[in-house]
């Protein structure tokens, strides 16, 4: 991939195949540059299922950090590949939707590239534009139609921006977990990217285990809290964090919620309450309320001048949305009048 995307795309291969990601193309065998991985909580991606991997450049080092985000040297590559369970009776069935890149260029700043697989999943073509597509989905109630939205380069940019430093998902609280690399082999991805020496300054592995680590918005054994939060860093942290914009509540993860502007949290008044939701006096959340709580009311919506996020998501996360409801419905007004009391020291 080149250090930097021309105008168009123009200097960027028009083929998967040639982008060197894999090794057999049609058989998407990664290349023996491309470490796997997988974040714990996952960017919601209307039921989509997803691979990822990360191409380092040699001799170049990643600067960790316990919070926050790590600093990815110039030329790295991640590799991002999307497929669609197109079977309700047996979800191994998948499509093959696209395989995105994103390249690291100087200063943090990235730029995408999408390739679309063709029905043969023989070779994928890049995109220069948006595209939706509608892709059948068998059901036992009648077949449906699931539509996907290809993005842009300046859609990847709306998410991958300079604020949010580029790279979103693949940090110290994301990968504190477990990873099947292969049958048999399973271990923790800080430890294991530790021992490929991927890292200028490198943690203690001692401090591994201690480190903060997201929970599995399915993960029943971890809190309702844990999950939520985890969920916001991963899914709403490109925007609300402290990169300027209208909305005041804060959803990354290193940031403790009584300080994230979230219960009992003021709103921006990007809009008229009363007249969009009926609600007078409306919280980000509120507790016990779900009516009154306009973070699960958008995040519920799927109007695309109301839903949240606001691109690149359909359909309803109904697994997040049911965790995210019974979270407010157990906060009480004690913990309400601690976040209010909180605030107000501040």
């Amino acid at each position: 991939m080149p250090a930097t995307a021309a105008a168009g795309l123009s200097n960027v291969p028009v083929l998967l195949s040639q982008t060197g990601a894999f090794s057999d193309t049609a058989a998407m065998t990664p290349s023996s540059s491309l470490i796997p991985y997988e974040p714990i909580a996952t960017l919601w991606s209307d039921r989509a299922e997803k691979l990822r991997w990360v191409a380092i450049p040699s001799g170049r080092k990643v600067i960790w950090s316990e919070e926050g985000k790590w600093q990815w040297p110039e030329g790295t590559v991640f590799v991002k590949h999307f497929a669609l369970p197109v079977d309700e009776s047996d979800p191994s069935v998948l499509r093959r939707l696209e395989t995105r890149l994103i390249v690291i260029m100087e200063e943090e700043k990235v730029y995408g590239a999408t390739y679309k697989w063709r029905e043969d999943n023989s070779e994928a073509d890049l995109l220069t534009a948006g595209l939706a597509d509608e892709v059948t989905v068998a059901s036992a109630d009648g077949d449906w139609q699931q539509t996907w939205n290809y993005p842009s380069p300046e859609d990847c940019l709306s998410f991958h921006n300079e604020d949010a430093k580029g790279v979103l998902g693949a940090k110290t609280a994301s990968l504190n977990g477990d990873y099947e690399y292969r049958e048999s082999i399973t271990d923790n991805q800080l430890v294991t990217l530790y021992h490929l020496g991927i890292f200028s300054a490198p943690p203690d592995e001692g401090i591994i285990p201690s480190a903060p680590a997201h929970a599995n918005i399915s993960d029943a054994t971890k809190s309702l809290e844990h999950g939520v939060r985890s969920y916001w860093d991963i899914n709403c942290g490109a925007c609300h964090g402290p990169q300027g914009i209208a909305a005041l509540w804060d959803a990354r993860y290193e940031t403790p919620l009584e300080n994230q502007g979230v219960v009992s949290g003021q709103l921006a008044n990007q809009r008229d309450y009363l007249e969009d939701y009926g609600l007078a006096n409306p919280l980000v959340v509120d507790p016990e309320n779900i009516a009154n709580s306009i973070l699960n009311i958008r995040d519920k919506s799927v109007d695309s001048q109301d839903r949240m996020p606001p691109l690149a998501r359909l359909l309803e996360d109904t697994v997040y949305l049911n965790v995210l409801e019974q979270w407010i419905s157990g906060l009480n007004a004690a913990e309400r009048s601690t976040a209010r009391s909180r605030r107000s020291r501040r």
